[in-house]
């Protein structure tokens, strides 16, 4: 392929490129000259050779997990020149620093190693373990280039634009809006970034690809836009270098012009956005951005605990007959309780006196692993039985009993379990007023059915602190202590 440059011997200008590893403005010519040609792969790694550069003593370029390098003979003998490949591949393939850089894991002098990453002559080839660890970690591969360096292409600018449109469509969605216009403001083709924070959650590693815009250069002054469904939901798996992803595509909104109403827009056109995110947290993307996405059982029966014969009859329980009043509504819908496998969020402060309050022992991998169990539940329509901690006073405590002797013995170990009440989670949903995802529950420890299974009963799912809660239910904090999974 042909690309015109400005020295007219054919050197590549290589030296306008800024402080944080960006190309050089013909460097990036080349690039976007290349990815016009029949023969560009997008998951390929491709090294350009040219006779020479403006900064004569530059035998290759190639940034730190980028896809794109640059070879310049500058009078390299042909072992130089493979060895300025090998050594260039290691920073864009496998995203490994100089030896002697200072961000480097274990630095070390530039001259005092034969080792691939430094500039050494062509037999310097060795690498270390450390370096070997890294290049098999593929994860590593794919986005370690983004803990210091944003892509030269795309940049912060873009970052914040990938961020504003996820943002745009869950906000459209929040507000059940079938179609939303996007607007490009610089950002085509594709990129990928690490660390990236959609509401209160930072995902790992994100990939986009922005499509069909092929009148970007043109001088209308206008902006390429088009309109898609925000809540479209097109999906595919994927593995990209041993990292397995979803990538959710959504497509230019069409007139259906064959079947009637022949007004009616569907998402038929060229896909114009894709997200890819790491599959082990789709789950979590897709919740933040199709918030609307309602999970409820219905057809669970209510029983109050306040109704003591009633509660007599079904249960055999006479007194504190939460559990059994939850377990009761539970069992009606077929669902088997598995009592020996709980996952337990907080412990007392003092188990001695529940009245001190609890504090928090899962982790967050444990939270979020328990939110989603519960969520898959709900889907496979199993309610899922919950324990509770309450910030009643010293002196609500049923004959003043604060600590083991009035409540639940864990499975294991000597200290009692913070929970002093227990409910039936049989919904989960996202609250636009409070801008928080929720689980429903039925309270059996209320009169009346109204009260019971009202929709305002909500325990909020708290993504920074691990804890699911209420703050102001029947005027006391409500917090989540155990859940108690299903067969």
């Amino acid at each position: 392929f042909f690309v015109a440059l400005k020295d007219k011997s054919g050197r590549l200008d290589n030296t306008d490129r800024n402080s944080r590893m960006d190309y050089s403005e013909e460097m990036k010519q080349v690039i976007r000259q290349w990815k016009k040609n029949v023969l560009y792969d997008p998951q390929a790694h491709y090294l350009f050779v040219l006779n020479g550069s403006v900064d004569p003593a530059e035998g290759g370029y190639m940034p730190l997990g980028r896809r794109y390098g640059f070879l310049f003979r500058n009078q390299q003998s042909e072992e130089e020149l493979l060895h300025t490949l090998a050594h260039e591949l290691g920073h864009g393939l496998f995203t490994l620093r100089h030896t002697f850089s200072t961000s480097n894991r274990f630095y070390q002098p530039q001259t005092s190693t034969d080792n691939l990453m430094s500039y050494g002559p062509p037999p310097a080839t060795r690498l270390y373990k450390y370096q070997w660890d890294y290049i098999h970690d593929p994860q590593t591969i794919l986005f370690a280039w983004a803990e210091e360096e944003e892509e030269g292409e795309m940049g912060i600018l873009c970052l914040n634009q990938l961020v504003s449109i996820v943002e745009k469509m869950r906000k459209a969605n929040i507000d059940k809006k079938t179609e939303i216009e996007l607007q490009l403001f610089s950002c085509y083709g594709d990129y990928q970034y690490n660390k990236v924070k959609f509401g209160k959650k930072e995902y790992s590693g994100v990939k986009i690809s922005i499509k069909g815009y092929l009148n970007k250069g043109s001088n209308n002054n206008q902006i390429p836009s088009c309109n898609i469904k925000p809540s479209e939901l097109c999906k595919q798996s994927y593995s990209d270098k041993g990292i397995k992803f979803v990538k959710y595509q959504f497509h230019e909104l069409k007139y259906d012009i064959k079947n009637a109403p022949y007004d009616k827009k569907e998402p038929t056109g060229e896909i114009r956005l894709e997200i890819s995110i790491m599959e082990n947290e789709a789950k979590n993307f897709e919740d933040y951005l199709y918030a609307q996405k309602a999970i409820e059982i219905n057809g669970v029966p209510y029983l109050s605990q306040l109704d003591k014969e009633d509660t007599k009859n079904k249960t055999g329980c006479e007194s504190g007959c939460c559990w059994a009043a939850s377990c009761w509504m539970i069992n009606q819908t077929g669902t088997t309780i598995n009592h020996n496998s709980r996952i337990y969020f907080a412990d007392p402060i003092n188990v001695d006196n529940l009245a001190d309050g609890i504090s928090t022992i899962i982790s967050e991998q444990e939270f979020n692993e328990a939110v989603l169990y519960v969520k898959n539940q709900l889907q496979l329509g199993k309610p899922i039985l919950c324990g509770t901690w309450d910030s009643r006073t010293k002196e609500a405590y049923e004959n003043g009993k604060l600590g083991p002797e009035a409540w639940n013995d864990k499975l294991s170990g000597s200290n009692n379990s913070a929970t002093t009440h227990f409910v039936v989670i049989v919904g989960f949903g996202y609250d636009k007023s409070e801008d928080k995802y929720y689980f429903r529950f039925y309270d059996p420890g209320r009169s009346d059915l109204a009260q019971g299974t009202s929709e305002n009963n909500k325990f909020y799912i708290d993504e920074i602190n691990f804890e699911i809660l209420n703050t102001s239910y029947r005027g006391k904090i409500y917090k989540v202590t155990e859940i108690r999974k299903n067969f």
